[in-house]
């Protein structure tokens, strides 16, 4: 049995590094076997290698709450797309794990 696997970099955003998209993507490339890709917390995807480009096309190419100044997320793929339910093999595990690490962040801007 094989078993196949996606490397995925959480990236703090508290992170200082003036060049930390240069190096991200050059970790990312250095990954060939593999599909790769970078995030931030709010699950927005920050880089890809070639392969992570090719397999997470869909949610690249998703209008799903992307805009020029808002880049692909999975949750919102997850949610807002219905093309999601065909590209996750078990969409319902998938929605109910965005879920649980949604809520287990803390709120961006905490109300008082």
């Amino acid at each position: 049995m094989s078993v196949a696997y996606t490397a995925v970099l959480d990236v703090s955003e508290a992170v200082p590094c003036s060049h930390r998209g240069t190096v991200i993507q050059q970790v990312l490339n250095a990954i060939t076997g593999a599909p790769a890709w970078a995030r931030n917390a709010r699950h927005d995807i920050l880089a890809l290698n070639p392969l992570a480009r090719a397999l997470y096309s869909p949610v690249l190419a998703s209008a799903a709450g992307t805009t020029t100044t808002r880049p692909a997320n999975t949750t919102r793929f997850v949610y807002l797309d219905p093309a999601a339910r065909d590209f996750f093999l078990d969409y319902d595990r998938m929605a109910q794990d965005a879920a649980a690490i949604s809520a287990s962040k803390p709120a961006a801007t905490p109300t008082t």
